[in-house]
Formats: C-alpha cells, structure tokens, sequence
C-alpha cells in the first residue's frame, strides 16, 4: 500500500479547490467573487469597470438585514434582505459595467444579491448576456472589415 500526501489549494474568494497552486493562482486572478479581478471580457470589448468602486458605491445605497424567517431551500431561517436607501435596479448595474457580462456578474455576486440574483428583482441571464457581448463584437469586427475593404 502506498500513501501520498498532496496539498489542496482552495480560492480565496469562492473556496473552489485545486490539486495546483498555478491553476489556483491562475483562477484567482479572474474570480467573480474578487473585486480585484482582471476581466478578460473588457480586455476584448475595450471597456473597464472598477468593480471595488462599483461596488462600494452600491453598498452605500442599502443596508443588509437579518430576517428570520420559515425554513428555506438553503435550510437555514434567516435570510439576509436589502434594505434600500436609494434604490436600484439590474439596468443601473448593466449601464455601469458598460455591458460586460462577467462585470455584471461579479457586481451582483460581491453585492451579496445573488439570492435576488436567481430568484427576484436581480434575475440576470448570464448566458444571454455573454451571447449578445459576443454578437456585437462580431458585429463591430464585420463593420472594421467592411470599411477597411472600401479604403
């Protein structure tokens, strides 16, 4: 029998585990739960959204609230509910991030909302957010094309 010790590395944003610290490292840079993230997607779209800045401004906005409530999906009674100052909606966070599906969805995630992300006043399609970012690059690529063709 033979025993072998590994080491387990987890995220420290989202504690998703790796079996390499690179791989860890490589996620970490990219996590929606850090607000220190690079997107990838800004990179291509020519945007960026400071999304510590976003959020601490948005976090101004409302205070969370415990609730005690009936026993829910998660198992627990309390839920944690915005209590808005100022209120906002899911069009305000996609104006701010300029579009960028994976800034919208890291802004909901370090918001907290990500009960109201699936269930509520913050539903956000991801999927079709990241297939009409993709459309309109392409879109805008297929016009550079054409005006480089006609000069």
């Amino acid at each position: 029998m033979k025993a072998v010790l590994k080491y387990v590395y987890y995220c420290d944003f989202c504690k998703k585990r790796y079996m390499t610290k690179t791989a860890c490292e490589k996620h970490e840079k990219h996590c929606t739960l850090n607000q220190d993230r690079n997107c990838r997607l800004c990179d291509i779209g020519d945007t960026y959204t400071d999304i510590r800045e976003l959020c601490d401004e948005y976090e101004k906005r409302f205070v969370l609230v415990e609730h005690e409530g009936k026993e829910g999906f998660f198992g627990d009674k309390n839920t944690i509910v915005p209590i808005y100052s100022k209120p906002f909606t899911l069009q305000n966070i996609k104006d701010d991030c300029e579009g960028c599906p994976n800034c919208i969805l890291t802004a909901i995630r370090c918001l907290g909302l990500s009960f109201w992300y699936f269930r509520g006043k913050f539903k956000y399609d991801y999927k079709k957010g990241l297939e009409d970012f993709w459309k309109e690059i392409g879109d805008r690529e297929e016009e550079e094309a054409e005006r480089d063709t006609y000069y």
